[in-house]
């Protein structure tokens, strides 16, 4: 399974970022700032766009 770990790699890798630590400081926690610029898709749009890209849709749900 992939996780921020795997992409705090490519990150580091690609020069995105420069530690681990940064990688997840900056982009990655939960805490990061956002960044984007666009507007969010409403849920099936983006349900769709998942689907025309091959992959497979997945709600998570967090428990406290």
């Amino acid at each position: 399974m992939t996780g921020r770990p795997h992409f705090a790699e490519i990150m580091v890798e690609k020069g995105y970022a420069t530690s681990y630590r940064q990688a997840f400081d900056e982009y990655l926690d939960e805490s990061a700032k956002d960044t984007s610029t666009g507007t969010k898709p409403q849920f099936a749009e983006a349900v769709a766009r998942i689907l025309t890209a091959g992959g497979l849709p997945r709600w998570r749900i967090r428990c406290a």
